[in-house]
């Protein structure tokens, strides 16, 4: 198909990702997974392989020909590069046998299992090292563990087959090893390489098996190098790749996936004019974005930016789709991909970025819990199609101490989840900001200034809520900190300021608890402190709360 055609695809909750029309028949693959899922053993069945080989590709036209074959009656298809919990899969589940049923209320799983039974079904969990890996939206081992016993029930329905996509062979407890059937995904043949080659137009006839010989027979890695021989012909293009792997002529493409390494980095060094520099605000998204996002952020001007997402469809990374009720389309990005770039952001760019990022998305956030009834289609489209990047900022937002933001987000998150039906998730968000601040004082190294901010603020939350027992239990904790030689990582008036601020909110609390006796030692120490940094910025206001914090005791 043309990259246009390829381009856009109507998809949804519990749907495949885009539509096998015209996709490259790897036939050897193809029927070793369509073996394994078609048998009547049933069980589980992992399809592995490198990033960028094709899993999902071969996951989708398989599924659409078995269900041609009426071998199952539906497909149930979840992905987890964005994160989530096991009720993610449940959801979709949901959405795909009980439809309007389902009304975003939480579904028994006995009722969804019963469903399931009523009609062979190919469920498929794509992209499930990004949550049983180690990278940042793993699954703590008690998640791991409810995700993994709910593929042990769903593989045991009479006439379900679960299919799970990842690098390599989940290893679980949970997942008896011989009950896994494992289907390994390679490289292309040099026959499959040249056809797909050909299929997608690429110059220099005959190219395809050459290059990816040379990149591991990896899919995405070829699409890249033909982009690349378009911009800069076969030759330079060669020499590109080898500039940045020399050892690619002697095989060193097929070691550990460095063949698609080599295309990315390439492809990026070759993007001619401002495009190059275009591609880092890229950097900061998970799994996509509203189309014309980046540019937004990093100044790129419209004509730039055209061009750069016009070529990384041509090469296969990324792939449109409509958002109900606007008209900008959503950009599905290969998380390899994204993750390369955002591996090759400096510090200063990277803080930059994510600064107008967390910006965009607190806003977007706003305008969808503000238009839920409003514009209830495109609220819903947006939110299934954002939530990877609506998770990563709350993370971001305590990280660089930004409290109160973080809490408000926190709960509007919160409200977004359950419209999703996404409520455990929901009940975790809801506390993650209290949950992240309370772990600071478990940590065995010394406080930055960002952080005891950050702690003074939940003890505000925590007072605000009338429970006073629970600030002055961590007011004492950040007290003590103070007073340790390697409590806290800077000095001076800052940091007397602060402990002055933390053993006035200590005393207000025990105040409030009806312990003057014990409120008076750190609002003396409160005293004693303010006395030292008369001068400083803001002592006069600390001064001043001193005194409503005695008037009680007097």
């Amino acid at each position: 198909m043309s990259s246009d055609d390829r381009a856009v695809s109507q998809v949804g909750p519990g749907m495949l990702p885009f539509p096998g029309d015209d996709l490259l028949e790897r036939q050897a693959a193809g029927e070793t997974l369509e073996a394994a899922l078609a048998s009547d053993q049933g069980g589980m069945v992992a399809l592995c392989g490198a990033a960028g080989m094709g899993k999902t590709s071969l996951v989708v036209q398989v599924a659409e020909r078995l269900l041609a074959s009426e071998r199952f009656g539906r497909v149930v298809y979840t992905s987890f590069a964005g994160g989530g919990l096991a009720e993610l899969a449940l959801v979709d589940l949901a959405d795909q046998l009980l439809g309007k049923e389902r009304q975003r209320k939480t579904v028994a799983e006995s009722r969804l299992m019963e469903a399931l039974a009523q009609k062979p079904t190919l469920i498929c969990w794509d992209d499930l090292d990004t949550v049983t890996g180690e990278g940042p939206m793993s699954l703590s081992e008690v998640m791991k563990q409810e995700l993994f016993g709910l593929a042990q029930r769903l593989g045991a329905v009479s006439g379900t087959r679960l299919l799970l996509v990842c690098a390599r062979p989940p290893s679980h407890p949970l997942l008896a090893q011989d009950a896994l059937n494992q289907v390994a995904l390679g490289p292309l043949s040099a026959e499959e390489a040249d056809e797909l080659w050909a299929r997608w137009k690429g110059p220099e006839e005959g190219a395809g098996a050459r290059l990816a010989g040379l990149l591991g027979g990896n899919p995405m890695a070829l699409g890249l190098a033909g982009e690349l021989v378009r911009v800069q012909g076969l030759d330079a293009a060669e020499q590109t790749l080898e500039a940045v792997l020399p050892g690619l002529r002697y095989g060193e493409g097929k070691q550990r996936n460095q063949g698609l390494f080599a295309a990315m980095e390439a492809w990026i060094r070759g993007r001619p004019g401002p495009q190059a520099e275009a591609v880092a605000a890229m950097g900061v998204f998970s799994c996509g974005f509203v189309a014309n996002l980046p540019a937004r952020l990093a100044q790129i001007p419209d004509d730039t930016w055209a061009a750069l997402l016009g070529a990384m469809i041509r090469s296969r990374v990324a792939r449109t789709a409509p958002i109900v009720g606007l008209k900008v389309p959503y950009v599905h990005v290969h998380a390899a991909f994204l993750e390369h770039v955002s591996r090759r952001m400096d510090l200063n760019q990277a803080n930059i970025l994510r600064g107008q990022y967390v910006g965009n998305y607190l806003g977007l956030q706003a305008w969808m819990v503000k238009n839920r009834e409003r514009a209830a289609e495109a609220v819903a489209s947006l939110r299934w199609l954002e939530l990877p990047n609506l998770r990563r900022v709350l993370p971001m937002l305590v990280t660089t101490g930004e409290v109160r933001f973080a809490r408000e987000y926190s709960q509007r998150m919160a409200d977004l989840l359950e419209d999703e039906g996404l409520y455990q998730e929901a009940g975790l968000v809801r506390d993650a900001v209290g949950r992240a601040v309370s772990d600071l004082l478990s940590r065995d190294r010394p406080l930055s200034q960002a952080e005891v901010r950050m702690l003074l603020d939940q003890a505000d939350s925590l007072v605000e809520g009338r429970r006073h027992g629970e600030a002055g239990a961590m007011l004492q904790r950040l007290c003590d900190r103070f007073g340790q030689e390697k409590g806290l990582s800077y000095s001076g008036e800052a940091a007397t300021l602060d402990h002055a601020r933390a053993c006035r909110r200590l005393g207000s609390a025990l105040v409030a608890l009806r312990q003057g006796d014990l409120a008076m030692a750190p609002l003396v120490q409160t005293e004693q402190l303010l006395a030292k940094v008369q001068g400083a910025d803001r002592a006069g206001d600390e001064i001043l709360e001193l005194a409503l914090a005695l008037a009680p005791l007097y």
